[in-house]
C-alpha cells in the first residue's frame, strides 16, 4: 500500500466515528486506509485532553510539514566528519551510510558531493579524494566501438598500382569473420 496523506473529508469522517466510540481498525475500514494510518493521525493529532478535532489535526499536520526539518543545510560538524572521511579514503555513500549509526544527523550522498564540488569550485582540495578523482563515466559501450580498428591503418583505396596486378608474392588480402559469441573464426586470404 503506498502512503497517501489523509484529505480533510477523512478527517471529519474520524473525528465523528471516534466520538461514536468504535476502535481504529474499524475507523480504518469505514474510510479506506490502513489501521496504523489511523493510529499515528491520532497521536500527532490528537489535542492535550485526548480530544481529536479534524479542523486543529489539518492545521497541525501543514504547519508540521511545513516546518519539517530538511537535511539541506551541513552544520560545522557535518562538514569535518565528511573532510575527516573523505581523507580516509571513504566514499560519499560510505560517509552517508556511517552518520546514521554515528548518531549524528545524516545527509544525503548527494548533499557530500555538492558539498565535495563546492569546496572544488573554491579552490578546495577535497575532490582529489574521491575514489574516481571526479572524472565523468564513460559507458562501456563506448569501449566497443573502437574494438576490432586497427590503429594507423591504411585505406584500401591507398594501396599501391602494382598491387591490383596480382603479379608479386606476398600481396596477400585477408579478412578475418568472427562468428556468434566469438566460437568460431574464418581466414580468408
Amino acid at each position: 500500500m503506498s502512503y497517501k496523506q489523509l484529505t480533510m473529508a477523512q478527517r471529519y469522517q474520524i473525528e465523528a466515528l471516534i466520538k461514536e466510540g468504535l476502535s481504529q481498525r474499524v475507523i480504518a475500514l469505514n474510510i479506506g486506509v490502513h489501521h496504523s494510518t489511523v493510529n499515528r493521525e491520532l497521536k500527532r493529532n490528537r489535542l492535550d485532553n485526548g480530544e481529536y478535532y479534524a479542523s486543529s489535526a489539518s492545521i497541525s499536520s501543514r504547519l508540521r510539514y511545513q516546518y519539517k526539518s530538511k537535511n539541506r543545510r551541513l552544520t560545522k560538524i557535518h562538514i569535518s566528519y565528511i573532510r575527516k572521511h573523505i581523507q580516509e579514503g571513504w566514499s560519499p555513500e560510505q560517509i552517508s551510510g556511517r552518520m546514521k549509526v554515528d548518531e549524528l544527523k545524516s545527509l544525503s550522498h548527494e548533499t557530500i558531493y555538492q558539498y565535495i564540488y563546492h569546496n572544488q569550485r573554491s579552490g578546495g582540495k577535497l575532490y582529489k579524494y574521491l575514489r574516481h578523482k571526479n572524472k565523468k563515466y564513460t559507458k562501456r559501450s563506448a569501449e566497443y566501438r573502437s574494438r576490432g580498428q586497427i590503429k594507423n591503418r591504411i585505406s584500401i583505396e591507398k594501396r599501391p598500382k602494382i598491387v591490383e596486378t596480382k603479379e608479386r608474392v606476398g600481396d596477400w588480402e585477408i579478412d578475418l569473420i568472427i562468428g556468434k559469441h566469438h566460437h568460431q573464426a574464418i581466414v580468408t586470404i
